[in-house]
């Protein structure tokens, strides 16, 4: 690039100056840029980190609902699930606006996670089959028939052989639902069967058969269908629906992960980029400014020499102040180079008139000495004057002093009252602090005992439970006593064993209303302790606040000793001032008085001054007479 001479060198700093601007400004916006496409690959990322999250909160429902089989866990795996795919859509978005093109595997992602969706209603609609709990479904089914042939059974006055299947179909019932078993429905089967004999083979009247074996049938069908739909749901992790749905969800995270590690990449990426470019761009502006600053030095160069070679005369004394410099052009070296010799013009103008100035000199020498001869006389009566003053000046600085002293004592007393009252306050506030926490606990405390007081109900709850498993184990042990008294001999040991069962039986009922005694003693004691522990909370908080109260007056009481000691400070360095202010007039007046008698001197010196003007004019012809005018 070439730069043209007629341009100033003002312009030619201008456009290099706007030159780097620029390029800076290009910088700038890239690395804006650069910073918005990574903040919004960053948002990207987050929003993938809330997919996983996400993810995790719909494994987190379908455990709640497999534990705890509410309808709240469903509902929110629903809830959960939508969002999911929203947030999926929108990441799929951003990858597309980044031309990352990952289509196949949203595609799969989504197709998984609507599988996992799929399998999660099944698994919800076969447990609702089954019934979520056993008031509901299948189970309320089964345990209806059971409950009728009991009934059947109790009423009909069956004897034990058959009470006793009752009871091992009821046990197998038992082991299924607690191991998940097919074995035992076979094994169910079976003994349905050995019972429908042991029914017809009974003393039962016929009417009775008929309706107990239905009930049993009944009974029998409902736990095959039980069995039938769990088998559907998967008797393990891995088998039916929820083996299905395992494998999905396995599917769905891993396909996150990896649009995870894809995204990670691409972030890389954008920012190795982003170095590389910002690099090449300030490396070719850089060269380019460089550039263009060498040719303008060069330039600047080239006339600052052309200029200091004629000043270099001038102060040698050999110039010939009729030669010009060359002032073509439009840069400021032109217009400096006019203003420069419009300067010599001056100074030949001034080498004419010198001469004239000399013999101006000569005169004025002899002025001055006549008023060097009267100034002396001046000065005599200026020094007597000033002495005057120094004596005044010397008692008010000793005035001054003395109300300086008397000011700071009273700085110090007022020091040690806000001193004082610091302490007061920070007294103060440890007691709001110690009381405030005081306040806290005593509020800890109230909520610990409320919690005992429900604590103290839920065992009440359990006592109720132990109380219906000693009847219930009454009831069986009264069963056996009459099963081995059927017996005869051979039941004897039996009927001991069903005695001591029962009196088990009547001792923990007996334990039971004992401890549930004592336990409505503690709830009434806790109750107790809740008001007392309320009232003192509300004493706390009374004693709170008039401790702010007070710490608000000796704040009030801070603030105004420290205004008292804040204006004596003020008094006191106004004290110190004045006393400064005596002190230097005090020196200014013996300088007057110094100066006075160097006035003196100098007057006399300015005589002979006078004299060596006249030589001076002189030499000063000599001077000029070494330029060319």
């Amino acid at each position: 690039m070439k730069i043209r001479l007629n341009y100033s060198v003002r312009a030619k700093l201008m456009f290099i100056t706007g030159l780097v601007v620029c390029s800076f400004l290009l910088l700038s916006s890239m690395a804006t840029y650069r910073a918005n496409q990574m903040s919004d690959l960053q948002d990207l990322a987050v929003d993938l980190s809330q997919v996983n999250s996400q993810m995790l909160m719909l494994r987190q429902y379908e455990k709640d609902f497999l534990t705890e089989f509410n309808l709240a866990s469903y509902q929110g795996f629903e809830q959960e699930y939508q969002a999911l795919a929203n947030k999926i859509a929108k990441v799929e978005l951003g990858f597309n606006q980044f031309g990352v093109d990952k289509s196949q595997e949203f595609n799969e992602l989504k197709t998984s996670l609507e599988e996992y969706q799929q399998d999660f209603i099944g698994i919800y609609q076969r447990h609702t089959e089954i019934g979520l709990n056993q008031d509901q479904g299948l189970q309320a089914k089964l345990r209806g028939s059971i409950l009728k042939a009991e009934e059947l059974l109790l009423m009909a006055n069956a004897d034990s052989k058959l009470m006793l299947d009752m009871l091992t179909l009821r046990r197998l019932e038992k082991n299924f639902m607690l191991r998940k078993d097919a074995l035992y429905l076979a094994q169910h089967k079976r003994q349905s069967k050995l019972f429908y004999v042991h029914i017809t083979t009974s003393k039962l009247p016929s009417q009775a058969k008929k309706q107990l074996i239905l009930s049993i049938r009944g009974y029998q069908s409902a736990f095959t269908q039980l069995v039938q739909a769990y088998e559907a749901l998967g008797l393990t992790q891995t088998q039916g629906l929820q083996g299905l749905m395992q494998a999905s969800a396995t599917t769905t995270v891993d396909l996150v992960n990896n649009l995870d590690v894809t995204l990670k990449a691409e972030i890389q990426q954008v920012e190795k980029q982003a170095s590389w470019v910002n690099l090449m761009v300030f490396l070719g502006v850089s060269f380019i400014s460089v550039c263009l600053l060498l040719m303008t030095t060069r330039l600047i160069t080239k006339r600052l020499n052309s200029l200091n070679e004629h000043l270099k005369h001038i102060a040698d004394g050999d110039a010939d102040l009729t030669v010009e410099l060359n002032a073509k052009g439009n840069d400021e070296f032109a217009l400096l180079s006019e203003s420069f010799n419009r300067f010599v013009r001056q100074l030949q103008h001034i080498f004419i008139n010198t001469k004239d100035i000399s013999h101006q000199l000569v005169c004025a020498a002899e002025q001055s000495s006549v008023a060097a001869k009267q100034s002396r006389e001046h000065t005599k009566e200026q020094e007597m004057q000033t002495t005057m003053v120094a004596s005044a000046v010397e008692q008010m600085l000793a005035t001054s002093k003395e109300i300086s002293q008397h000011i700071h004592s009273a700085a110090d007393e007022a020091k040690q009252t806000k001193n004082a009252a610091f302490e007061g306050r920070d007294l103060s506030d440890q007691a709001g602090t110690s009381i405030t926490t005081l306040s806290g606990s005593i509020a800890q405390a109230s909520k610990v005992i409320h919690q005992l007081e429900l604590d103290s109900g839920n065992i009440g709850m359990v006592l109720d439970v132990i109380r219906g498993i000693a009847e219930q184990t009454n009831l069986l042990a009264l069963n056996a006593a009459i099963e081995a008294a059927r017996a005869g001999e051979s039941g004897r040991g039996f009927a001991v064993v069903a005695d001591e069962v029962r009196s088990l039986a009547q001792r923990t009922s007996e334990s039971t209303e004992e401890i549930q005694n004592l336990i409505l003693s503690l709830q009434s004691g806790t109750s107790q302790s809740v008001a007392v522990m309320t009232e003192s909370q509300q004493d706390m908080n009374l004693s709170e606040e008039r401790t702010k109260q007070n710490m608000a007056a000796i704040e009030q009481i801070v603030k105004s000793v420290d205004n008292i000691f804040d204006m004596n400070t003020q008094i006191a360095a106004a004290s110190e001032q004045q006393a400064q202010t005596s002190e230097e007039i005090s020196r200014s007046v013996i300088n007057i008085s110094e100066l006075t008698v160097q006035t003196t001197a100098g007057i006399v010196e300015t005589d002979q001054a006078s004299e060596n003007v006249y030589h001076l004019a002189s030499e000063l012809n000599q001077m000029v007479s070494g330029y060319r005018t």
